[in-house]
């Protein structure tokens, strides 16, 4: 299970009863706030808010610290190819909304994905790690 400390990025981040929009908002944090998470669940980080079980979606935040077991950004492993849906996606050097774009991918440009974390996929960019999010991809069928 991954735990740690996230930094809101963006303002105006809502706290939801539960893990999807559809759950009711019960705060609004502001960016620079500082969250305690306790699982990542779909792009979804547990937190407490006023003492109660409470979610904020990862996408925007930025990893300030996790438990030392893990890994950097609590990667799952993945070894699919993805299709880029949208018009355009940045690549960032992190896997945030406030990560320093190093690129572009267009759509239908396809990348070999090494992993995921909270909503955002991993792959091989100029020799480093790359990072986009996953809702303007498609994972490509094999065969």
């Amino acid at each position: 299970m991954a735990t740690g400390k996230a930094e809101v990025t963006t303002a105006g981040l809502k706290v939801r009863k539960g893990a999807g929009l559809g759950y009711p908002v019960i705060a609004t944090l502001n960016r620079g706030d500082m969250i305690e998470f306790t699982a990542l669940t779909g792009g979804w980080y547990h937190i407490r808010y006023n003492g109660e079980p409470a979610f904020v979606f990862a996408q925007y935040t930025k990893l300030v610290s996790e438990n030392p077991e893990k890994s950097e950004y609590n990667v799952t492993p993945v070894n699919e190819q993805y299709a880029v849906m949208a018009a355009a996606v940045n690549i960032r050097r992190e896997p945030s909304v406030s990560g320093e774009i190093v690129g572009k991918l267009f759509k239908g440009d396809v990348i070999e994905a090494t992993g995921e974390t909270a909503g955002w996929l991993i792959f091989s960019y100029k020799g480093e790690s790359g990072f986009v999010m996953a809702e303007y991809t498609k994972k490509r069928s094999k065969g």
